[in-house]
């Protein structure tokens, strides 16, 4: 800690909060599965699985930032040149208040000299599971529109459409009844879905790092296997 005789300050370690958010939402889902009536935990865990993905690569980013800033005279010497491409990236990035998919762009893209493909798993489902996250947050009204026959129509967002082709959540047939796309969503399938996109993320970056140095900084300090392989 700083002292009014200090002349400067050097950062030496951090706290993180992602594996706290990991827990979070790992609990929630397994309260999930016991089938409350009006409890909202697979929601809970869908949320804080979301959040965690941004908290890691958040914090990645900035103890690389760190470790470069310390080691100023010879960062690529004493660090290596892909974690100091990452650095650089990840920092322009936050900077610029870039989305939580092109930081783990800018990590692949720093180790690999390549980015995500877009299309491909994990990366497709990240952009699914942030963009159900902000959908959740910052949730607007559900519009009911009126369906033929007298049948009423509730509009989901389109993320529900990519829910449907992975079969987490079950195509409403035409004359299905109006369900809201809180109660589509709040299910274990749902939240189990959220936790294999975000463990499969996490270990996607590590899993092509080499430098032993990187591999220290992005290492996965959450427990993944908090969740069983199977819930049968």
């Amino acid at each position: 800690m700083a002292t009014d005789g200090d002349n400067q300050t050097r950062l030496i370690g951090g706290i993180g909060s992602s594996g706290v958010l990991f827990l979070i939402a790992g609990n929630a889902y397994k309260r999930s599965n016991s089938n409350v009536p009006g409890e909202y935990d697979a929601i809970v865990a869908i949320v804080f699985w979301a959040m965690y993905l941004e908290a890691f690569i958040n914090e990645k980013i900035s103890h690389a930032m760190n470790m470069l800033l310390n080691n100023a005279q010879d960062p690529e010497g004493s660090l290596g040149k892909e974690l100091c491409t990452f650095a650089h990236l990840g920092k322009w990035a936050y900077d610029q208040k870039a989305r939580t998919a092109t930081k783990y762009h800018a990590a692949k893209l720093a180790f690999t000299g390549r980015p995500y493909k877009e299309g491909a798993r994990p990366f497709q489902d990240l952009g699914h599971l942030i963009d159900l996250r902000n959908m959740l947050v910052h949730m607007r009204i559900e519009k009911i529109l009126a369906g033929p026959n007298g049948t009423l129509v509730v509009t989901h967002p389109s993320v529900t459409n990519h829910l449907e082709n992975l079969k987490v959540i079950d195509a409403l047939p035409p004359d299905a009844p109006a369900q809201s796309f809180l109660g589509r969503i709040n299910t274990p399938l749902v939240a189990r879905w959220a936790y294999d996109t975000a463990t499969e993320m996490v270990q996607d970056v590590v899993k092509d790092i080499t430098n032993p140095i990187a591999r220290a900084v992005l290492q996965v300090d959450s427990d993944l296997s908090l969740i069983p392989e199977s819930d049968e």
